[in-house]
């Protein structure tokens, strides 16, 4: 090296404060030599060239690490330039699809898009444009894909210079979007659309409606007894029995028709441009092919439905479609298994009046208004009062006497028969105790109770507590329950009225012959007595059909070896029907009617019966 030649280097120094900092360091090798190395260094130059080093070393690691991030990122990334020629590909790209060929912009849309279906080139190269869409059925590789592509035009960005396209890979989230979004709408057992869809079905149909001038309407179904099912045969089959009603309600679905669940065991159907005739044939057609017999899991079984319709007529709103056809669908339950009934605004009134009713129910209780009256049940081989029926009554100091056809039905669909049926055992059980003491006989008391009690947890105790509190013999208490409802919840009643039975009360079936029960259930059932529904007593003189069905039923509680009570006896004809040997209990005017418990001592005395009461015109029979 000349001595004469100048060196300019730089070196990281360390400053007093501790602080890194470049060196730019001049030397003259001819001044080194005459005088020393020391002396030789002409300058040190520090501040401007240091922050030169240090930006430059930042921008560096900076760059190292956004390559790191781009290179690892699972998403691809392509940047077009002015003359639209690819200058960027990520690595992403190669690692999923391998070796490809990206030359042009019209490649990478090509590749994104390759029906053009959402990018088009003119759409990208707008000015400014800024596109986000979410692509379906893209191949990456063997696989087909949904890819979310965002374009941004940094064509006017003097760093980029270019468009920037960004294609994310979101199969899974579209996948689960899917998913949540068929749970949201659609019922997973049945398959069918749910309450939301259903609720969107009718909003739709009715702007229809109301834009081309026509009509639609929407009809309920329930089905009758689901509970029972699902109670004895348990909830897979009961759930496998709601499905195979699903595939029939769909199979009967014609256009224009939309069948749903909404949940339970009901079912919706909104029917568009179709009258109110129509309509009733549509519920008709559907009630029949739900009542057609169904074999699941090698058993035979038929279910019933009711079904509640309500008409566009005006301006109700959706909402009100469903109210009102909740109303029909109620008075359907109301009426009996297996009606139809259509919407008429009457129906409003009365849910007036049974909210009112409801109301004055549980007033009436705490004023002390409900009494209890007592019938005999007479043997007629004697004939003697072997016993009483426990019969509820109301006089009301708002309404006056109130038969009980209409407010035990009430009473029953409210909590207020739990505390009047306690109340009515208790009573009658007090009454019982009285007489047995008085006369020094065994009678039995019956004593009505409803599937709500039955169904009450603390039932059982309120029956030990009472029978503790009277005295009287368990077997002397006879409960209740009419077969329709039997049949209607026989797992959990069957289950209940067999601890009851365990603690050695007896057990009615009240109203026998009304409630589709066949001998076959009826052997499984635990009952003690079954009483014969007065329709076929009273029929008994003027058919022969029915004379053949009363003595039938004899024959079965015969068979059975339970007893018989034929209730409502009216007129000596009748009896006369019932002379069998073994005769079975009579109750009726005919020995006498429902009286309260001084009056009802008359009934113990000797010949009594010897001459018949006569029958009033119009007494309550329930």
């Amino acid at each position: 090296m000349p001595v004469n030649t100048l060196v300019y280097s730089s070196v990281i120094a360390t400053a007093a404060a501790g602080a890194v900092v470049w060196l730019a360091i001049n030397v003259n090798w001819a001044l080194a030599v005459l005088i020393g190395p020391i002396a030789a260094v002409l300058g040190v130059v520090s501040s401007e060239k240091s922050q030169w080093r240090i930006a430059d070393a930042v921008a560096a690691k900076a760059d190292l690490w956004y390559r790191s991030v781009l290179d690892s990122s699972p998403d691809f990334l392509f940047v077009c330039s002015t003359d639209e020629s690819v200058s960027y590909v990520s690595p992403s790209v190669e690692r999923v699809l391998g070796e490809v060929r990206l030359e042009t912009l019209d490649d990478v849309l090509d590749l994104l898009d390759p029906d053009r279906a959402v990018l088009s080139r003119d759409a990208v190269l707008e000015s400014q444009a800024v596109i986000d869409e979410y692509i379906t059925a893209v191949s990456l590789g063997d696989e087909s894909a949904t890819l979310d592509v965002r374009i941004r035009d940094e064509r006017a960005n003097p760093v980029v210079e270019g468009i920037v396209i960004f294609a994310t890979d979101v199969t899974k989230e579209e996948a689960l979007r899917h998913r949540l979004q068929h749970q949201a709408f659609i019922d997973e057992l049945t398959g069918l659309p749910n309450r939301r869809a259903l609720n969107d079905a009718t909003e739709a149909a009715h702007a229809r409606a109301a834009r081309a001038g026509h009509t639609m309407a929407l009809i309920l179904l329930d089905l009758d007894g689901f509970k029972g099912v699902n109670d004895t045969l348990g909830h897979p089959f009961g759930d496998r029995l709601l499905a195979e009603i699903a595939n029939r309600l769909q199979a009967e679905t014609r256009s224009g028709e939309t069948v749903g669940r909404l949940g339970g065991d009901e079912f919706a159907i909104v029917v568009e441009d179709r009258d109110s005739f129509d309509v009733e044939r549509i519920g008709r057609r559907l009630l029949d092919a739900i009542a057609l017999p169904i074999e699941l899991d090698g058993q035979l079984l038929s279910i019933g439905c009711s079904a509640g319709i309500s008409v566009l007529r005006g301006s109700e709103s959706p909402e009100d479609m469903f109210r009102f056809a909740d109303i029909a669908l109620y008075e359907s339950k109301r009426t009996g298994r297996g009606s139809l009934t259509v919407f008429r605004d009457e129906f409003e009134d009365l849910l007036a009046v049974e909210a009112r009713l409801t109301q004055e129910i549980a007033l009436g209780f705490e004023r002390g208004e409900f009494s209890v009256v007592y019938q005999p049940l007479v043997s007629t081989s004697e004939p003697i009062a072997v016993g009483f029926e426990a019969l509820l009554r109301w006089d009301s100091s708002t309404l006056g006497p109130v038969s009980p056809a209409t407010f035990i039905p009430i009473a029953e669909r409210s909590s207020a028969i739990l505390d009047l049926g306690e109340w009515v055992l208790r009573e009658a059980c007090r009454q019982l105790a009285a007489w047995t003491e008085l006369t020094d006989r065994q009678l039995s008391m019956s004593v009505n109770v409803s599937p709500r009690q039955l169904d009450d947890e603390r039932f059982l105790d309120v029956v030990r507590t009472v029978l503790a509190e009277t005295g009287i013999a368990p077997n002397c208490l006879m409960l209740e329950i009419t077969e329709s409802a039997m049949m209607d919840n026989i797992g959990k009643i069957t289950k209940s009225l067999q601890e009851l039975r365990d603690l050695g009360i007896r057990v009615a079936l009240d109203d026998f012959g009304t409630g589709y029960s066949s001998l076959a259930k009826l052997q499984q059932l635990p009952v003690d007595c079954i009483k014969i529904d007065r329709t076929f007593v009273a029929n008994s003189t003027t058919s022969e059909t029915s004379a053949s069905l009363l003595a039938s039923i004899l024959d079965i509680g015969r068979s059975l070896s339970v007893t018989v009570v034929a209730e409502g006896v009216e007129n000596v004809a009748e009896l006369a029907n019932l002379a069998t040997d073994p005769a079975p209990l009579v109750q009726g005017y005919y020995f006498g009617r429902p009286v309260n418990s001084i009056e009802a001592l008359r009934y113990l005395e000797p010949g009594a019966f010897e001459q018949p009461e006569p029958v009033p015109a119009a007494e309550p029979t329930v």
